[in-house]
């Protein structure tokens, strides 16, 4: 389903409606000849906030392009703010985002819908940049621009194979659909309608089965929420139907059952739970006999250990979840992982030892019988 206001890479770039500028001269049109990277960011978001640094460099090296902060979807007196506490650090034009047609802010401003939206963008920071013929010649991260930027600019950049690579990649990866099912979702969701939510999952997973492994994850936690039979359920077709391809399927669903059947009150399992945690607990010990036959990742199978041992320290297998925590420890050793992941495990160690101990008996001696005292 395409939007009704669609912007890809090679086509024509809309016009470019700011509102405050708040550093530099502005800009009035996309002057010809010259290539502008126009950046979506706000000042909630931190990996905006990191990429400030790199445009600055970008701009002092690239002093005839035009780099233009658009803050989207943001409190302009906070951005004005933020932009002035920078001063310097920011060295490149920045601007709130405009007003849109009805000179309302209606759900983002001009940039945010003709920019941002048109162009099925789902994050920030987001940079566009726009060659001397006025064309979008590339959409991406700010970060990922280094090598593109110099090819836009000495002629080198095939914007026709580009645009077509940008269509193909919308098309297979059903990124139109899924940002439609997206707005479904959020309706539903605002209206409290979860059952009307699986309906929705379940209608475009029929229309576009590619969409599922994008979104399962997404539909088995509204199932764990509403319908814990049916989660189960779904949760068992899932890992049967994972294909090769179709990554760790069989983890991340034990992960999600086990982490569902835990009172968040007492960090204990919940009355009602024991179904959840079997089922949850089976699907990772059967994942981590399938990955023992793959070539060894440390970093997976120390992560995976850590799961199964707080599932099993909370099942009370505390012996076997003692063994697991030793051998995921001396692993992470050997493998030379870093220093956070080796204390993880060692912490690990460590409650599985206080289990024990809190577990075990204590015996004292009273004449000639011993007496057990469960302490």
């Amino acid at each position: 389903m395409k939007r009704e206001k669609e912007l890809l890479i090679g086509d024509l770039a809309p016009e470019l409606r700011l509102g405050t500028v708040l550093k530099g001269q502005g800009i009035e049109g996309f002057d010809a000849g010259i290539v502008h990277v126009i950046e979506c960011w706000a000042t909630w978001c931190t990996s905006c906030i990191d990429t400030i640094p790199h445009l600055t460099d970008l701009q002092k090296t690239y002093p005839d392009v035009k780099i233009i902060g658009v803050a989207i979807n943001d409190d302009e007196e906070k951005v004005a703010k933020f932009v002035a506490e920078k001063g310097d650090e920011m060295d490149y034009m920045v601007a709130s985002d405009g007003p849109v047609e009805n000179g309302q802010e209606q759900d983002g401003g001009w940039v945010a819908n003709h920019w941002w939206k048109a162009s099925y963008s789902r994050g920030v920071p987001e940079a566009y940049i726009v060659d001397g013929t006025g064309r979008l010649a590339w959409i991406g991260h700010p970060v990922d621009m280094d090598d593109i930027l110099p090819m836009i600019l000495s002629g080198e950049w095939d914007l026709d194979e580009h645009a077509k690579q940008h269509r193909s990649a919308l098309e297979n990866n059903k990124v139109r659909e899924s940002l439609a099912l997206e707005d479904i979702l959020h309706a539903k969701a605002k209206a409290g309608d979860h059952r009307g939510m699986i309906e929705a999952f379940d209608e475009a997973f029929a229309a576009h089965p590619a969409l599922e492994g994008q979104w399962w994850d997404s539909k088995l936690q509204i199932l764990l929420h509403i319908d814990r039979p049916a989660a189960l359920i779904y949760a068992d077709d899932l890992v049967i139907s994972a294909k090769p391809d179709d990554g760790h399927i069989d983890l991340c669903v034990g992960e999600m059952l086990v982490r569902a059947a835990i009172d968040k009150d007492t960090d204990t399992l919940a009355a009602d739970g024991r179904d959840l945690f079997d089922a949850g607990l089976g699907y990772l010990l059967a994942g981590e006999r399938r990955l023992s036959g793959e070539a060894p990742n440390p970093h997976m199978a120390c992560d995976l250990s850590m799961t199964i041992v707080d599932a099993m320290l909370m099942s009370g297998d505390l012996q076997d979840a003692k063994r697991r925590a030793v051998a995921a420890l001396a692993l992470a050793e050997e493998s030379g992982l870093p220093d956070d992941a080796i204390e993880d495990l060692r912490a690990r160690v460590g409650r599985c030892e206080g289990a024990e101990k809190a577990a075990s008996p204590t015996i004292v001696g009273d004449d000639d019988v011993c007496i057990i005292d469960p302490a």
